[in-house]
């Protein structure tokens, strides 16, 4: 992990080309307007201001900036291109797991019945 920290600060201030696989975790990742990346890149979050050739994978969210460029596949939960980037590739948008767990919880709550039925409940004689 070191080594991949690393490089990548060597690439943020040098126009440098960066091989390999880049898996972060749920971390965030931005690619320097001069770096070069041929990766593969996992990441909780990436922003691209430079060049990657490689699949991305932003657990949570991807941005391309206007002078970023990304040629390959995509897959996020959120994507924001801003005008004048350039991107190649497709785009999967994965929903997220707290949306899901939003979506559970909801379906949980609408499926119990909000007033007691019929003859529930306490009786008097």
């Amino acid at each position: 992990m070191e080594e991949i920290a690393t490089a990548l600060l060597q690439l943020k201030d040098n126009p440098a080309l960066f091989e390999g696989l880049v898996h972060l975790g749920q971390r965030k990742l931005t690619v320097g307007a001069v770096a070069k990346l041929a990766p593969d890149v996992i990441a909780g979050e990436v922003i691209v201001h430079g060049a990657v050739k490689g699949n991305v994978r932003g657990k949570r969210k991807i941005e391309i900036k206007k002078d970023g460029s990304v040629n390959e596949d995509l897959t996020t939960a959120q994507i924001i291109i801003e005008d004048g980037a350039y991107f190649k590739g497709s785009i999967e948008i994965e929903r997220s797991a707290e949306k899901e767990d939003d979506k559970n919880v909801l379906s949980r709550t609408a499926s119990a019945p909000a007033m007691p039925t019929k003859g529930a409940g306490p009786k008097s004689i």
